[in-house]
């Protein structure tokens, strides 16, 4: 199981006489009581403690969970896994064959295991928000640079390049080198509409 901003959801499951991990379930805590033992998983969510029973349906303080009474679980195991001290996903694994299957050498070889996926989802997990931010900003400059072009369009209309020239033609007969300056002012002027760090000298 793994906890988003949602809430827990069970992610990946795997069944007796299934040869596949089934991935990306995201079935809510809530609706899998047919799945798994609830009162086992909320324990360990709340106390951030593992749970390991070795006949769970015929003692200790879980045998009246509605999912061990109706398959008579017999061995598992609720571990937390853990990042930074905050609970992150909790593994479960059950075994009805057979009591007291995971002794305490498996739970200690469980618990790397669970140290080494808790590493990893935070790999995962900081990977995704990369591209989640990338994706943003990548959206965001392409908005400004939308918006920065419409201001463009709106402030240089026809009109303004039409009432320039005419300014400036008046001159050209009498006084040639004012029109080249004017024709040069101009130039600089369309060049520097076109840099967003001087759009405030537009008119």
């Amino acid at each position: 199981l793994l906890k988003d901003e949602q809430g827990w959801k069970i992610d990946a499951t795997f069944l007796e006489g299934e040869n596949d991990i089934n991935v990306l379930q995201s079935v809510a805590l809530k609706q899998a009581a047919k799945l798994l033992p609830q009162a086992v998983i909320n324990f360990c969510i709340h106390t951030g403690e593992a749970v390991v029973l070795s006949d769970a349906s015929g003692q200790g303080e879980f045998q009246q969970d509605a999912y061990i009474q109706k398959n008579q679980t017999k061995s598992l195991i609720g571990l937390p896994i853990k990042n930074q001290g905050l609970i992150t996903g909790i593994l479960y694994l059950e075994n009805n064959l057979a009591k007291a299957v995971f002794t305490d050498s498996q739970v200690e070889i469980l618990q790397l295991l669970a140290a080494q996926f808790s590493i990893s989802l935070r790999n995962v997990q900081l990977f995704t928000n990369l591209i989640a931010t990338k994706e943003a900003l990548h959206r965001s400059t392409e908005e400004l640079l939308r918006s920065e072009i419409a201001f463009l369009q709106a402030q240089i209309k026809p009109h303004f390049l039409y009432n320039a020239l005419n300014t400036i033609a008046a001159f050209s007969l009498d006084e040639p080198q004012m029109t080249r300056d004017l024709l040069a002012n101009l130039s600089a002027f369309l060049r520097s509409s076109f840099d967003f760090k001087n759009r405030d000298k537009l008119v």
